[in-house]
């Protein structure tokens, strides 16, 4: 087997919390299709960051209550615990969701990195903290996600990218080094190909 360690997005690869983040773009008064993460951080204004990192906090705390897991996953993990792969999670939410859903679904992962923990993705750094931790070369490692953001943070760490599509994403399928649609189908396509 090639992957010596696994890392996950998690709402919207593990978990999902179906947040709307057209209806966030909105409360916050951000442009369609804007990153939001990255629209906050150009605020010059404290009490403005603070505002939309209370909202987005709020559309979150929803979307992690109603959040649900996605089939075959247990499966997976359990898979990955049983042949000693190394596994992790980099997500853009914040530690507190992060944690809700996790717990809400009985899922353990020993390394959670949120936004709270380091700069958001793109920005590789999480993925290589993950590595370091692992003591592993990025080039062993897999990186799982369902968003362009995943795809980047993986290629900017130097590590290879699993797309899970579970509906056709063509815009983002070239930029994957993987792409599945289901978690039944992940090992014998991903990792054991």
């Amino acid at each position: 087997m090639k992957f010596k360690a696994v890392y996950f997005d998690l709402d919207g690869t593990l978990i999902d919390s179906k947040l709307n983040f057209d209806a966030m773009r909105e409360d916050l008064n951000f442009p369609e299709e804007a990153p939001i993460l990255e629209e906050i951080e150009k605020l010059s204004s404290p009490e403005q960051k603070a505002r939309c990192l209370k909202i987005v906090h709020e559309h979150e705390k929803k979307g992690a209550e109603n959040s649900l897991l996605i089939p075959g996953v247990r499966d997976l993990i359990n898979w990955l615990n049983l042949n000693n792969i190394a596994s992790g999670i980099l997500t853009r939410n914040s530690k507190f969701c992060a944690e809700y859903m996790l717990k809400k679904h009985h899922l353990h992962f020993q390394h959670v990195i949120t936004r709270d923990d380091c700069h958001p993705k793109p920005d590789p750094a999480g993925l290589l903290k993950l590595a370091t931790i692992h003591q592993l070369s990025p080039e062993v490692c897999l990186y799982v996600g369902d968003y362009k953001f995943d795809l980047e943070t993986a290629k900017n760490a130097g590590m290879s990218s699993a797309l899970f599509a579970p509906k056709p994403l063509s815009e983002f399928e070239p930029l994957a080094d993987f792409v599945f649609s289901n978690y039944q189908d992940f090992i014998p396509s991903v990792l054991l190909s």
